[in-house]
């Protein structure tokens, strides 16, 4: 295990790390252990929406469908973006994102797949990157 926060020595592979304890926070007994996992992306997502110059209005480019690309979309549509797409490496994260825009009756949003995206689609105001 590496010792004060730094997983540089196995990386995702590290069984585990030891890190301080004020870097840390507690989960509620209240709440699931699935739910937990998904602060991290969701907090990668709105950090980067508070960073960016997206509006309502924006025309936006999700690349990326996997965590931390579906979290930006969901965070874009909490914020009212009409008009998102996103760029998915896999079909079943399309058509989960397809989902998720029914869901919310984003009729202007879409997801697609890599290489799906071509020059006509390009007017984009924004893009967030999120793939690996």
């Amino acid at each position: 295990m590496s010792e004060g926060g730094s997983l540089s020595e196995n990386g995702c592979v590290s069984t585990g790390c030891v890190v301080p304890a004020y870097t840390c926070f507690r989960v509620p007994d209240s709440l699931h252990m699935d739910t937990a996992a998904l602060t991290e992306p969701l907090a990668c997502a709105v950090h980067a929406f508070r960073r960016s110059p997206v509006t309502p209005e924006s025309s936006v480019l999700v690349l990326g469908g996997g965590p931390i690309g579906v979290t930006v979309a969901v965070v874009l549509l909490h914020n009212h973006v009409k008009k998102i797409t996103c760029s998915c490496k896999y079909e079943h994260q399309r058509l989960a994102l397809q989902r998720l825009f029914q869901a919310f009756g984003a009729t202007e949003c879409r997801a697609a797949m890599v290489g799906e995206v071509d020059s006509a689609d390009c007017s984009f105001d924004t893009v967030f990157e999120c793939v690996v």
